[in-house]
């Protein structure tokens, strides 16, 4: 069978146990691109603060996540590489007036992350340090939120350009700052 056909016929058995509401090709792959980039962004940038440990509680991803902006990206940074996926996620969380039902979706009740995301997305003076924290927590709550099922429950539909610009923010930290 080609390597084609084994996708078609893995995404096929994917849509019958998800109900026919499975995902189309183009979320797969994209969603299987992102969690490459939060692999790869993890080993090279979080290394061993960003794994669970066998005898102790779960490594604290958003710890781990500031002391690595923290001690790597200058507040003076370049933020271009980063400026396209800033304004797609600002729109997509924050609306003219509030934070919209996708954030919401996004956040759960991760109230830390929330108020790290409200707070550079409500337009306060930040720097790209700030901004590159905001977004890392943004992929991390995509990652949380794909890896443990809540994706399933929020829907895939429209998440290929979430996958897209959170892959562009995770390759272009590991390109500049690791």
């Amino acid at each position: 069978m080609s390597k084609e056909n084994e996708f078609q016929e893995l995404l096929g058995r994917l849509n019958a146990v998800s109900g026919g509401e499975g995902p189309d090709g183009k979320t797969v792959a994209m969603g299987g691109c992102f969690i490459m980039c939060w692999s790869k962004f993890e080993l090279l940038c979080l290394g061993d603060l960003g794994v669970a440990k066998a005898d102790g509680p779960p490594a604290a991803y958003q710890d781990s996540i500031a002391n690595f902006v923290a001690a790597h990206i200058p507040d003076g940074a370049d933020f271009s590489p980063f400026k396209s996926a800033y304004d797609f996620f600002h729109q997509r969380y924050r609306g003219p007036l509030e934070f919209t039902p996708h954030f919401e979706a996004l956040i759960e009740e991760d109230n830390r992350a929330r108020r790290q995301i409200e707070r550079i997305f409500n337009d306060e003076p930040n720097s790209t340090r700030e901004k590159v924290r905001a977004l890392l927590l943004v992929c991390y709550r995509l990652r949380g939120n794909l890896v443990h099922g809540n994706k399933w429950e929020t829907g895939l539909a429209d998440q290929v350009r979430n996958f897209t610009h959170a892959s562009g923010v995770l390759l272009a930290v590991v390109e500049r700052f690791r």
